[in-house]
């Protein structure tokens, strides 16, 4: 209505010889802008059926959190709802993040990739002095043994290898598909060392491999936190992003490399820490006789996640009915072990449905990836897929007893603070990248304006 009122104010002025040029000029303008406005409105919307799956298996996480919760909440704290409250408070400043990332340009992705990125770096080695040389540090926390958190008081506590996963994905993804002028940047940059044989090729290595560079000096940073679980994942991610993304026969080759050294890292890890050695043990004690020797130590969490998911028979025990979250799972039965709790509860059915739930995910994910008309935000979109289906893979495998058990929460489902945060951020950057501006259906000359 606004635009016809306007072009008709503008035709019926034209014709006027005493009306003055520059005001035409601004006319003709405002008339522009808001054309271009009201039709770029037809390419905002981001793909439904993926928001309509999230905010699903977000109101799924809400009901298990309460049934898993309730009882410990109300012993511990003397409100049932108190793990409830929380979440909603973090799905709602997730939902803040998601929409601003929501609005952002390509460009702007780009950009931000490295201020995370910087961001990332600070705070993880903000935990350094406390969890290497135990040097009490303001705002640091640590449990059990693991200095993984900051915390920022009245909100929540922060976990900066959460917070970086963010940055890994945008950052190589920007770093893979550079421009032709930023690429001729760094090759002049390059060739200032030209004369040094050896100073030319170590400074072309770091610069060609700084995604490589980065993420291991990250590997080692987390891994300081004792946090293998988060190193795995966001390796997997990294490692996914690198083969998906390259364009030379190279990358694949590295792609590979890295495989094959994280599987070795991976096995030392494992077998030099006693406490991880413990797991892998019972693990292997659960694969290979059916059930541990000693079924209250290491393997305590483990044995009863699994005597919840066989529980549940075929439809379950009923919601809120479960009785391996009474102080068998304790605190992981709303976190790591929340998988087990909804198996007990809805049975193989139940089980099979919200599998299938992140394979369609995955689908969707995937989708998006490849009808992206920009190739940073197709790599990005399928970054950002990998991340969340490994992190669900492994907290599925691992309640199942597929693989070794790790703390690794549920997406959408698993109660949290930095992770739940830093899935929405991650959310509302794939359902950006799922509008149909960014897609390759759509045609510049759908907002022309002449």
């Amino acid at each position: 209505m606004k635009i016809a009122i306007f072009r008709n104010s503008f035709l019926n002025l034209r014709y006027n010889e005493k009306m003055p040029k520059i005001k035409i000029n601004k006319l003709q303008k405002k008339v522009s802008r808001l054309a271009t406005k009201n039709r770029w409105k037809k390419f905002e919307k981001p793909n439904l059926t993926l928001l309509t799956l999230i905010i699903v298996l977000n109101i799924v996480g809400l009901l298990m959190i309460f049934s898993s919760s309730a009882v410990l909440a109300n012993s511990t704290y003397k409100d049932p709802f108190y793990f409830l409250g929380k979440q909603v408070k973090l799905l709602i400043l997730g939902t803040i993040l998601a929409t601003t990332l929501f609005t952002f340009s390509p460009k702007l992705l780009k950009r931000i990739s490295i201020i995370f990125l910087i961001v990332g770096f600070i705070l993880l080695i903000y935990l350094i002095p406390q969890s290497i040389f135990h040097l009490s540090t303001p705002g640091v926390i640590t449990l059990n043994d693991a200095t993984r958190w900051i915390r920022i008081p009245f909100l929540f506590d922060v976990q900066p290898a959460e917070f970086i996963k963010v940055a890994i994905i945008l950052f190589t993804s920007f770093w893979l598909t550079l421009s032709k002028k930023n690429t001729d940047i760094i090759n002049k940059y390059i060739d200032r060392y030209k004369n040094s044989e050896l100073l030319h090729t170590l400074v072309r290595l770091v610069i060609y491999y700084l995604p490589i560079i980065i993420i291991g000096i990250i590997g080692v940073l987390v891994l300081t936190e004792k946090d293998l679980s988060t190193v795995v994942v966001m390796g997997l991610t990294f490692i996914s992003i690198y083969y998906v993304g390259g364009t030379r026969k190279e990358h694949t080759r590295i792609a590979i490399v890295l495989i094959i050294s994280a599987i070795i890292i991976g096995i030392g890890a494992t077998t030099l820490v006693s406490y991880r050695k413990d797991r892998f043990n019972c693990y292997l004690e659960i694969t290979l006789k059916g059930e541990p020797a000693d079924k209250q130590g290491p393997c305590f969490q483990l044995w009863n996640g699994m005597i919840g998911v066989g529980s549940g028979g075929l439809f379950g025990r009923g919601y809120s009915e479960s009785r391996q979250k009474l102080f068998f799972l304790q605190e992981t039965a709303y976190t790591d072990s929340i998988f087990a709790v909804f198996a007990e509860e809805f049975g193989l059915f139940g089980t099979i449905l919200l599998i299938l739930a992140f394979v369609y995910f995955l689908s969707l994910g995937f989708r998006i990836a490849v009808n992206s008309r920009d190739k940073f935000l197709g790599i990005v979109a399928f970054g950002i897929t990998s991340l969340i289906c490994i992190q669900a893979f492994f907290n599925i495998g691992a309640n199942l007893a597929v693989i070794p058990f790790g703390g690794i929460p549920l997406p959408f489902i698993s109660y949290g603070g930095s992770y739940t945060t830093t899935t929405f951020m991650l959310i509302g950057i794939l359902l950006n990248i799922s509008r149909d501006r960014n897609s390759i259906k759509f045609k510049s000359n759908q907002i022309n304006t002449t």
